[in-house]
């Protein structure tokens, strides 16, 4: 629904922390430090994977690739639905329902998007039942198999893997082969010292 809401209880609050004048005032601190950061990031790079803040500019480059798909929007989610903010959690759903897609041609981190897209639709899903973030997390983790049905794959380390995707029938990247056999290779040795002392 395009009004996102907390369907389901986080935590509870003790009742002595709902009257401690400290408590409520760090809790209202970190609330509008995400409102400011949030703020800053809607009214500059709304749609961008980042927000470089001293430019005020969006920034689509590195880990997630050169493509606009809201790495910011979808990995807050979980944290407005949270503390509440659920104007703006809407606004997030409606931009993920309508706007973003994986139908690019970008090399990403296998890591980073699988904890930060994935995670992130996931939780949004649990905390709201939304259907639209369950698809979009099967659509993704679709796209992202092909890196986890490499044998190579559990000897190296996820950070260091990416993977190019522009459709579901998406295919490894001979850069990625040759990095994640690298880091095989190195990790055989440092076993095989290791046995050896």
């Amino acid at each position: 629904p395009a009004n996102a809401i907390l369907t389901q209880a986080i935590g509870e609050n003790k009742a002595e922390s709902l009257e401690d004048p400290e408590v409520i005032h760090r809790r209202h601190f970190v609330k509008n430090m995400m409102k400011s950061a949030w703020q800053g990031y809607a009214d500059h790079a709304w749609g961008a994977n980042e927000l470089m803040p001293k430019a005020q500019r969006g920034h689509s480059a590195g880990i997630f690739g050169n493509s606009k798909m809201g790495a910011t929007i979808v990995d807050a989610l979980d944290t407005l639905l949270i503390m509440g903010f659920n104007a703006e959690a809407a606004k997030a759903r409606d931009w993920i329902a309508s706007e973003l897609t994986f139908d690019v041609s970008a090399s990403v981190s296998v890591f980073e998007v699988t904890i930060r897209f994935v995670g992130g639709f996931v939780s949004g899903y649990a905390m709201t039942g939304d259907a639209v973030y369950m698809e979009k997390a099967k659509d993704l983790a679709i796209r992202l198999l092909p890196a986890f049905r490499l044998r190579f794959y559990l000897l190296c380390v996820p950070s260091f893997s990416s993977l190019k995707f522009h459709s579901r029938d998406v295919g490894i990247a001979p850069h990625v082969i040759r990095t994640a056999s690298r880091l095989a290779c190195w990790r055989c040795n440092i076993n095989a010292s290791q046995k050896g002392s």
